[in-house]
C-alpha cells in the first residue's frame, strides 16, 4: 500500500524497529563510518548506530522535515554510509516531512549513492490530514530501506516490525537477521496477521487518531 511495491520476496519480518536498525547497520557500517541522522532524533536509533561504531552526524529539521541545505552540506562533507529519517511522526518532535522535502531528500541520497533509511513511525496515525506517500514509494534503484513498526497502531506488546528493501542489500539483511536471531515470534506474527485480516486494525485507526490528537 501507499505506493510501495511490496512483495514477500523483499519484505523481512523483525522483532522491533531496534532490531531492524541493528541489522541494517551491520550490513553497511564499518568502524568510524559516518551516518547522517535527524536532530533531534530518537535516542534508541542513534544509540543503535553508535553501538556499531558509527559516527552520527546530526542534521537539522524544521516544521517541514529535514532541512535540505543542511542535508546536502552534510553528505558532501562527510559522505555518510546512510541517512536516517523518520518521515512521519518524527521522534521526538512529531514532525511529518512534506512531500517536497521527501522528493528532495530521495534525489539527494540517490545521486550521492547514500543509503536512505526511512523509519515510518506514524503513517497511519495522523491528526489533520494523511501524510505524503512514503519515500520508499519513489525508490526505483535500491536507494531506500523502509522500516515500519506496528506497535503504535496495535499494541506495544506486539513486537512486530518489517523491513522493505530492493536490490542486493536485501540478501545481506536476511543473512544478518539469521545471525541476530533465527526466528521472529510466530505467535506475534500470527496475532498481527489475524488483527489485520479481521478488519479491526482499520476500524480502530480513527479512534487511535482521536486519542493521539487529544494527547
Amino acid at each position: 500500500g501507499y505506493g510501495i511495491r511490496a512483495t514477500p520476496k523483499h519484505t523481512l519480518i523483525v522483532s522491533s524497529s531496534h532490531q531492524a536498525f541493528r541489522i541494517i547497520g551491520s550490513c553497511i557500517i564499518d568502524h568510524d563510518d559516518y551516518v547522517a541522522i535527524e536532530s533531534p532524533s530518537d535516542p534508541i536509533v542513534m544509540g543503535t548506530f553508535e553501538n556499531l561504531d558509527a559516527r552520527c552526524v546530526p542534521v537539522e529539521i524544521d516544521a517541514d522535515g529535514v532541512v535540505i541545505e543542511r542535508a546536502r552540506a552534510t553528505i558532501e562533507r562527510y559522505k555518510p554510509k546512510a541517512f536516517v529519517t523518520c518521515s512521519s511522526g518524527q521522534i521526538p518532535t512529531g514532525v511529518t516531512t512534506s512531500a517536497t522535502r521527501r522528493e528532495q531528500l530521495y534525489q539527494l541520497c540517490k545521486q550521492a549513492k547514500c543509503l536512505l533509511i526511512e523509519y515510518d513511525n506514524g503513517n497511519e496515525v495522523w491528526y489533520e490530514a494523511p501524510p505524503p506517500r512514503p519515500i520508499m514509494s519513489m525508490d526505483d534503484n535500491g536507494t531506500v530501506v523502509y522500516v515500519r513498526e506496528f506497535g503504535r497502531e496495535s499494541a506495544a506488546g506486539i513486537r512486530i516490525s518489517c523491513v522493505q528493501a530492493n536490490g542486493p542489500i536485501f540478501a545481506r539483511l536476511i543473512e544478518n537477521k539469521r545471525r541476530d536471531d533465527l526466528l521472529t515470534s510466530t505467535i506475534g506474527q500470527y496475532e498481527m496477521l489475524e488483527y489485520l485480516r479481521s478488519g479491526d486494525y482499520a476500524k480502530n485507526l480513527p479512534r487511535l487518531r482521536e486519542f493521539y490528537r487529544e494527547r
